[in-house]
């Protein structure tokens, strides 16, 4: 289990989700092969992105230590779809400025 926690949640897979014993994402249900983050198309990694920002701004408001510790998640998942060409390097530098969560 710990080897699934020290992984970004978009790189997960069908069988990562039923070995945690986690509901299976709609669009892995039928598929043994792919994680999240292979899966989602550039809009919805935008989508995901803006999201993301707009979540942490209110809980760094309201829970600093929770705040960091989903933001060290949310730096395997935004290194997780550089790695797969969903987004540039420069992009992925502009999402992890932790003042993006500032208000």
């Amino acid at each position: 289990m710990e080897e699934i926690e020290e992984k970004s949640d978009l790189s997960w897979t069908k069988a990562d989700f039923l070995r945690a014993s986690l509901e299976v994402p709609d669009r892995l249900e039928d598929d043994d092969i792919h994680s999240e983050g292979e899966l989602m198309s550039i809009e919805e990694v935008a989508e995901w992105g803006m999201d993301t920002q707009k979540t942490f701004i209110i809980i760094k408001q309201e829970n600093s230590k929770l705040f960091e510790k989903l933001y060290q998640k949310y730096v395997l998942d935004v290194h997780y779809l550089t790695e797969l060409g969903k987004i540039t390097e420069e992009d992925a530098d502009e999402l992890l400025k932790i003042e993006n969560f500032e208000i």
